[in-house]
């Protein structure tokens, strides 16, 4: 079908065989430049080459894609002049800086040779995504000239896609800085709300002003969220009327979010109040102390 065919990649990275699909927008880098990025459409100020940038936290316009509302299914992918081998993939996902907004909602990651026809990676499949920050890893590297996300359902009204990396090889260690959850425990899932309190009482600390956080409902907070890579540095939940670190599981038993593990290593093993309005300065210490604790304990034990 002509429409397919037209440009370079434009057919080639189509959803499917019909001139339904609305025709995608890409971009053709310079020579200096690869790979290269296309995309079924491309929210006005935002760029198909944002999640290539190599800025994994920027919440500019023009360093993320975004889908146009009410266009999807959406797809965001990227050519290669050859095949690569892809064996891992680091995604940075959503608009907002802290909190899950704009983003890929259901969405799985395709590869293919030509262009047209796409196998699904199902290692990368998502049904739910409520995580910022995500690393993909294939059970065993796949090569592959094209690449790309299709993003079935929306959290909001288009995704958006703020930094996409990826490795060659399955098992390698993916740096990435320390950062840390704020846990709304209120009963309606509304953020930000106090979760923002603690975020900005870390970045009041030194050594951790650029510390990025994901803020996030205890209803979404579960042994999932945190096995998910990349792992966080630890976790502060909000209080309310009935002190979480009151409720336990039996007679002596540690709290139930105390006692939150992955391979047999604590993610939340801490409990301290802290009057962030009170005593400001006070508060900074014991923050900064934990902050510090919680980073010299995660180098002693290898984290993925």
């Amino acid at each position: 079908m002509t429409c397919m065919r037209a440009g370079r990649l434009l057919g080639r990275l189509a959803l499917g065989a019909s001139c339904a699909w609305a025709a995608p927008a890409w971009d053709a880098p310079g020579p200096d430049l690869a790979p290269e990025a296309t995309a079924s459409s491309i929210a006005a100020g935002t760029s198909v080459r944002g999640p290539l940038d190599g800025d994994r936290f920027s919440t500019e316009s023009a360093s993320l894609w975004r889908g146009e509302r009410g266009a999807g299914p959406w797809w965001w992918g990227i050519g290669f002049a050859d095949p690569r081998r892809v064996g891992a993939i680091l995604q940075v996902n959503g608009a907002d800086a802290g909190i899950l907004r704009d983003a890929p909602g259901r969405y799985v990651w395709q590869a293919s040779d030509d262009g047209l026809e796409w196998i699904d990676l199902p290692e990368t499949r998502v049904e739910r995504e409520r995580r910022l920050f995500r690393i993909h890893r294939l059970s065993s590297a796949r090569r592959a000239r094209f690449l790309r996300i299709r993003i079935d359902a929306s959290i909001g009204e288009a995704p958006a896609l703020r930094e996409v990396e990826l490795d060659a090889d399955p098992g390698a260690r993916i740096a990435f800085p320390d950062w840390i959850v704020a846990v709304a425990t209120t009963e309606r899932p509304t953020l930000p709300g106090e979760t923002s309190l603690f975020v900005d009482l870390a970045r009041q600390c030194e050594g951790w002003e650029k510390v990025q956080a994901q803020q996030v409902w205890l209803g979404e907070f579960d042994r999932s969220f945190v096995e998910a890579e990349p792992r966080p540095l630890c976790a502060f939940l909000t209080g309310n009327v009935e002190e979480w670190c009151q409720r336990t599981r039996g007679p002596g038993a540690l709290t139930e979010n105390q006692c939150l593990r992955v391979r047999d290593r604590y993610i939340y093993a801490a409990q301290f109040h802290i009057e962030m309005s009170g005593t400001p300065e006070t508060s900074r210490t014991i923050m900064r102390n934990f902050l510090d604790l919680a980073r010299g304990w995660g180098r002693g034990v290898p984290r993925k």
